[in-house]
């Protein structure tokens, strides 16, 4: 059974990966260069609808995955406890969850609100720059943190400490 699974999970991701580059070969290739109405000077793909469609599901999708990664975890962790082979997996999981809330929230708040030119206008909603500047940050400081905790798994220097 494990192995008829992983043969699926397999498939499954070879097959998003094809979708993906259908839509975007087709969105980049079919009626790309259109014209926009208002203003020549830009340009209106035909597909567009389609690729923000397909974005949106995709969104869904990621975000179903994530509820019912929670409600599993949490419903499994009562099973099997905090602690898995000597680490401590349930503070560390509760310790992501709060660094993440409490990054996402300064990102925020300390976000820029400065008016940017998009498309030769200038575009000062507030929340959404702010948003923007959330999202922008704070992956930039999740992938450091990553790349530090990279070096520091491969440094030994933890299995030294014992």
């Amino acid at each position: 059974m494990q192995y008829n699974m992983r043969k699926k999970e397999s498939w499954m991701k070879i097959g998003l990966v094809a979708v993906t580059a259908l839509v975007f070969i087709a969105f980049w290739l079919v009626g790309y260069d259109m014209p926009y109405e208002e203003d020549a000077d830009f340009n209106a793909p035909l597909l567009t609808d389609m690729l923000l469609g397909y974005i949106y599901l995709l969104t869904a999708v990621a975000l179903g995955v994530t509820v019912y990664s929670i409600v599993h975890g949490i419903r499994t962790s009562g099973r099997q406890g905090f602690t898995e082979n000597g680490v401590p997996a349930g503070r560390i999981t509760i310790a992501t969850w709060v660094a993440t809330v409490v990054l996402l929230i300064l990102t925020f708040a300390l976000g820029a609100t400065d008016p940017i030119k998009v498309n030769g206008k200038d575009f000062c909603e507030s929340i959404w720059l702010r948003l923007s500047d959330m999202f922008i940050i704070s992956s930039g400081v999740m992938i450091l943190i990553a790349i530090a905790a990279m070096v520091f798994g491969m440094s030994g220097y933890s299995r030294r400490m014992k």
